[in-house]
């Protein structure tokens, strides 16, 4: 993929992206508020493009807080600048229709055009075509966990422009959810950031191409993956094959959160019930 900087600063872009977040009250800058910025709201977004150009783009810091989940546990998340915001996002409206040409389509998290509903309408075909035996887990800390070494080195096997890239790491190296220390390399992208679900879904298409070559049948939501097999001797072993997939790609599944066995009745995926006959029975 080549002239990404320029496609990400042409004029309509970015008034595109501006567009995006014009009811957002995140703050501009470090030392800015949105009103402040507001004053001289053209000035300060054609110096942001013309910062992009001139290769002298900074990120800002990033705010982390948690939020309590229904379960009681706690989840980080990341609040960006509206600065790097609009920048992200700019980025983002370049990158995606490049990418969504690669996706496999049994992907279907933080997809334009996708959804949690048809996400359980393919597992169900799948059901429906006698595939009843299910792996249903998630990758352990997903976005927390990314190798960033990794990704760059996929991000630098689809985009050709030196630029971009730069840019790119800048993100990655300064918002990592892990800093790089002298023993171990950088992870994580920051559940918030506008890019972040598109470096997920990018990562983890080498698990979707994966599981297409071995002839798996699987629904991947994010970090969320349904095997589907039609025995229980295939479904151990796509279970195993999955486990070494997800490890080469420096990351691990979740022991408390991997169901293996035929679909019972009563089962939920993605907040629907699948078809199930049976009652709950291990495998």
């Amino acid at each position: 993929m080549k002239h990404v900087i320029n496609k990400m600063l042409a004029p309509e872009n970015m008034d595109k992206a501006w567009r995006w977040f014009r009811n957002d009250k995140t703050v501009w800058q470090t030392g800015m508020r949105r009103a402040e910025m507001e004053l001289h709201k053209v000035r300060h977004v054609l110096e942001l493009q013309q910062a992009l150009a001139d290769n002298r783009f900074t990120p800002g810091p990033v705010r982390r807080f948690t939020l309590k989940k229904a379960n009681g546990k706690e989840r980080e998340l990341a609040a960006l600048t509206l600065k790097d915001k609009i920048a992200q996002r700019a980025l983002l409206q370049v990158l995606t229709p490049y990418f969504e040409k690669q996706f496999h389509p049994d992907s279907f998290g933080y997809r334009p055009g996708r959804n949690t509903d048809m996400a359980f309408a393919r597992a169900r075909t799948y059901l429906t075509e006698g595939k009843r035996f299910l792996v249903h887990t998630d990758i352990q800390s997903f976005f927390d966990r990314i190798p960033l070494t990794s990704l760059k080195l996929v991000l630098q096997h689809h985009i050709a422009d030196r630029q971009a890239l730069q840019l790119i790491h800048q993100w990655l190296d300064m918002h990592a959810t892990v800093s790089a220390r002298c023993w171990r390399s950088a992870r994580g992208v920051p559940q918030g950031g506008i890019l972040s679900p598109l470096f997920g879904n990018i990562y983890l298409n080498q698990l979707d191409q994966a599981l297409a070559r071995s002839r798996i049948h699987f629904v991947r939501y994010a970090d969320d993956v349904l095997l589907l097999q039609d025995s229980p001797r295939n479904m151990r072993r796509a279970a195993s094959d999955l486990n070494g997939m997800v490890n080469n790609l420096g990351l691990s599944l979740h022991p408390g959160k991997t169901y293996l066995g035929e679909v019972y009745r009563g089962q939920t995926y993605l907040g629907h019930k699948l078809p199930g006959n049976k009652p709950r029975k291990r495998a």
